[in-house]
């Protein structure tokens, strides 16, 4: 378990959006966890990013409760697939019952599949650089360090 006492945030997939977020919330003061199942993508971690990198299947359940899931006051699945994130996303939200929730959605129309859950969706087609912000800001306001 990479968490200890206090929550953190996992990101799933080391996309460069996820690495981004990853290394902007860290350097926010968060504990953040980067789980891929790809260990080539950590590259797009810039050197300074201090967080954890965990190479794995972000669908298995150990492989989350390792990322340190049972006590994550967030989770962003970021990874490049849709189907994924949606599948990550209910795995946190219903068998983890993980406070915050996002599910990066390249196909908006997806959006409607999780509208009576406890998921947000990001919709990087539609993110501009002050909606990142206010991604990072909320996230920041969010979770306790």
């Amino acid at each position: 378990m990479l968490f200890h006492q206090s929550k953190g945030v996992i990101i799933v997939g080391c996309s460069p959006f996820g690495a981004a977020l990853a290394n902007t919330l860290y350097h926010r003061g968060h504990k953040v966890v980067v789980l891929d199942k790809d260990r080539e993508s950590f590259r797009y971690l810039p050197e300074e990013f201090g967080g954890s990198e965990l190479e794995g299947d972000p669908t298995d359940p150990r492989v989350l409760k390792e990322a340190g899931i049972e006590r994550a006051g967030m989770i962003i699945a970021a990874t490049q697939d849709d189907n994924s994130n949606l599948l990550i996303s209910q795995i946190a939200s219903s068998i983890f019952q993980v406070g915050r929730v996002y599910a990066r959605l390249d196909d908006t129309s997806r959006c409607r599949l999780i509208t009576d859950m406890p998921i947000q969706p990001i919709s990087l087609y539609n993110l501009s650089a002050d909606d990142y912000k206010d991604l990072a800001d909320s996230v920041s306001r969010e979770v306790a360090v």
